[in-house]
């Protein structure tokens, strides 16, 4: 594959930047700085999502026809006779109900393509790896490349954002919830558990919820109690402070792929409540707090146990978890992939 030309597809620019174009920006910034690839960006005279749309699944594959093309995020085309694609989950074939009808049945129709049809796919953690092999056609290799906490994250320098000011809030007095609007994240029941604290509690630990909408998510309606703060889409540098000075982060999701958030979590030294699911487990083990995510009760207690307890230093295992990944390390994994010959069914890690 390495003689060939190798394209970069650079769709996601210009997307707002959530877990796969975090990866994609990364990831792309260390592999297009080689010589031997070539990034191909969307023109940007098109300014239509449709137009857009229609330039990845006919004009990408085309120009770029002689060549491997490698796609980052699910913006990517239908079919390229040297494709190595990035599949960062598989909800919309396993959970569509997640998902506007569209998105899903769109993303669905690609997902089997890929699986089927790509030169190599790249995955973004161990349990997604064993899902795609179970879906994949046999022989598939596929590589392991995951996401990684960025510098910002990582230096846990003083960002003096202000947003803690803004929002009254003082440093370990809330609760921090972090992921999109959507019913994956399990908001509803987490929310439900946190109003089932006392008023005192409330007032003690309000609970700061990050993050925005889509019009690709089916509807997930949440009724905001009293103690909830919601301060929508912020800033890296701004997520940087809330991390630091979280009591803790909770996350209760139902089902990721990676789980970039925790990390990032881990990384600025947030104590962690987690969803007891398989990814958050390969990516945290014993440093952090469990519970059953469809479970209220469950959900509650941990809650209760965060607010009963003074707040504690942090775990010296936070570090570790943030250190095993690293954006260096997954873009050459990728890369090596990619200018490597085809070695069916490679194990990852």
């Amino acid at each position: 594959m390495s003689e060939r030309p190798i394209y970069l597809n650079m769709a996601f620019v210009g997307q707002r930047v959530t877990g796969q174009q975090r990866f994609a920006t990364e990831i792309s910034r260390r592999i297009s700085a080689q010589s031997t690839v070539i990034p191909v960006f969307v023109p940007s005279w098109i300014r239509s999502r449709a137009l857009r749309w229609l330039w990845v699944q006919l004009i990408l594959p085309f120009t770029t026809r002689r060549g491997t093309l490698v796609s980052l995020t699910a913006r990517a085309p239908l079919v390229h006779p040297r494709h190595v694609v990035v599949v960062h989950d598989l909800f919309p074939l396993t959970n569509p109900e997640w998902f506007s009808p569209l998105f899903a049945a769109v993303q669905a129709t690609l997902l089997r393509a890929h699986l089927r049809f790509a030169r190599k796919i790249a995955v973004v953690s161990e349990p997604m790896a064993e899902e795609v092999r179970r879906r994949a056609r046999p022989g598939m290799e596929i590589v392991l490349v995951p996401n990684a906490p960025s510098e910002i994250f990582l230096s846990r320098k003083e960002t003096q954002s202000g947003l803690l000011e803004r929002l009254k809030l003082v440093p370990a007095g809330y609760l921090l919830v972090v992921g999109s609007m959507d019913p994956r994240k399990n908001l509803p029941r987490i929310v439900e558990a946190y109003d089932a604290m006392s008023d005192e509690q409330k007032r003690a630990l309000p609970l700061v919820v990050v993050g925005s909408g889509s019009s690709i998510f089916s509807g997930s309606d949440v009724e905001w109690p009293s103690g909830v703060i919601r301060a929508g889409y912020v800033r890296d540098d701004e997520l940087v402070d809330l991390y630091s000075n979280a009591r803790a982060t909770v996350f209760g999701s139902l089902a990721e792929g990676f789980g970039l958030p925790v990390v990032e979590a881990a990384a600025c030294g947030s104590p962690l409540l987690l969803s007891n699911i398989e990814v958050f487990r390969w990516l945290c083990g014993g440093t952090a707090t469990y519970f059953d995510p469809l479970s209220t009760a469950s959900i509650a207690g941990v809650l209760r146990l965060v607010m009963d307890t003074e707040p504690r230093g942090e775990h010296q295992g936070l570090r570790e978890v943030s250190s095993r990944f690293s954006w260096e390390r997954s873009a050459d994994q990728l890369l090596d992939a990619v200018t490597g010959p085809a070695r069916a069914g490679l194990p990852v890690g």
